[in-house]
């Protein structure tokens, strides 16, 4: 059932606190905030699936030098950081690639993957005309939300490496970033999509 959430500033502010508990640096928070009046105006001219969030804020790969194996270092699982093991060439496909600035994805969808190979969730993603996630996007998810990874990995269907997916998920119950093969079912696997992605960030 489709909604329009409450309480938007409250959700922000508390999505800005988590970015920076992680360590992220405080001018990049700073640009988060800035976004905050047009973030919450556009927010609440939508409605959400349940269970979608309503904004992700997110930091563009490379952005202050913060690559990703900065950013991993962000998502702390029990005091834990993540640790990159794939290469740092990932490709986005995710069509995001104009946002040089922190922005915001709306309507953001975690969906498991169950039996289907995550190419049917890809091409099921794209027929609903929503957006394919990039790296930077499922990073940004498992900053706020760790816990996920507890159950379930993270799919950026919208990035690629070769032919590879790049895939978050914990092993030895710290975060770990590497590949996975998107012609195959994982019945572990969340995948993320969101429905738009606006930067309101100006000098």
């Amino acid at each position: 059932m489709a909604r329009t959430p409450k309480n938007l500033g409250d959700f922000f502010e508390a999505s800005l606190e988590k970015i920076q508990n992680s360590g992220c640096p405080t001018s990049v928070v700073d640009c988060f905030a800035f976004q905050k009046a047009r973030v919450i105006e556009e927010a609440g001219k939508m409605e959400f699936e349940n269970k979608e969030l309503p904004f992700l804020p997110v930091i563009p790969l490379g952005f202050l030098g913060l690559c990703p194996a900065e950013q991993m270092k962000m998502i702390k699982i029990a005091g834990k950081k993540g640790a990159v093991r794939i290469p740092e060439t990932v490709r986005d496909n995710g069509g995001n690639s104009a946002n040089k600035f922190p922005y915001f994805c709306f309507g953001v969808a975690v969906k498991l993957s169950g039996a289907m190979k995550l190419l049917d969730v890809q091409r099921e993603i794209l027929n609903a005309e929503r957006k394919l996630s990039c790296l930077a996007e499922a990073i940004a998810v498992c900053i706020l939300y760790p816990d996920i990874l507890e159950r379930n990995s993270v799919a950026a269907l919208g990035s690629r490496c070769a032919t590879l997916a790049p895939e978050i998920s914990a092993e030895d119950g710290a975060p770990v970033l590497e590949y996975i093969l998107p012609e195959y079912a994982y019945d572990h696997c969340r995948v993320v999509s969101c429905a738009s992605r606006a930067c309101y960030f100006e000098f």
